[in-house]
């Protein structure tokens, strides 16, 4: 060995510290007991004793306020809100219009106009009959059914009237186009 080399440094050993370890390190800000490092949950604004804010005439004893139920906070206006006084006004305004409506208004009754005959309905009346049941007459409909009441199947015309409204059997002309019957139809 050399006299102007130096003897190796030892590479691990307890009281031997880096430079590098030496100096100011890396700071963080330790956490607070039951505070979070992102936000701040504590109490910033804590007000006097004996100041809140809220004012306190404006809600003082609302929580202890007797509760006498309802229509009663106001006894001059208990009624206001109830059916009873409205029903009273309404009764007293209908009597007083009986009263004065003879003097204003010709009378409202009208002689009775000659009855005006029903049009033929369009509902099946198939056993409705006048007189007392028949049931003879019930067997005959039930054989027959062209002596039916019903004015939408038979009337004088042969037409059902639908007023205003056509069928789609009509409208796509299927009863006026004539079909001829065939030359050799089969039998059953």
């Amino acid at each position: 060995m050399a006299r102007d080399s130096k003897p190796p440094a030892p590479s691990a050993g307890p009281d031997l510290v880096q430079a590098r370890a030496k100096g100011k390190q890396m700071l963080t800000r330790p956490p607070k007991a039951g505070q979070g490092t992102d936000a701040y949950f504590g109490m910033i604004y804590n007000p006097q004793p004996g100041t809140t804010d809220r004012e306190l005439p404006k809600y003082a004893g609302a929580d202890k306020r007797k509760v006498n139920g309802f229509l009663s906070s106001n006894p001059s206006r208990r009624d206001e809100f109830s059916h009873v006084l409205k029903e009273r006004q309404y009764r007293e305004a209908l009597r007083n219009e009986d009263k004065h409506r003879p003097r204003f208004l010709p009378p409202i009754e009208k002689p009775p106009a000659k009855p005006r005959t029903p049009p033929p309905s369009l509902y099946d009346r198939v056993f409705e009959k006048m007189g007392p049941p028949d049931p003879e007459w019930n067997r005959k409909i039930i054989r027959c059914p062209q002596e039916t009441h019903n004015p939408t199947r038979l009337n004088p015309n042969g037409e059902r009237r639908l007023g205003p409204y056509r069928t789609t059997s009509s409208d796509m002309s299927a009863y006026s186009t004539p079909i001829p019957q065939p030359r050799y139809p089969r039998r059953h």
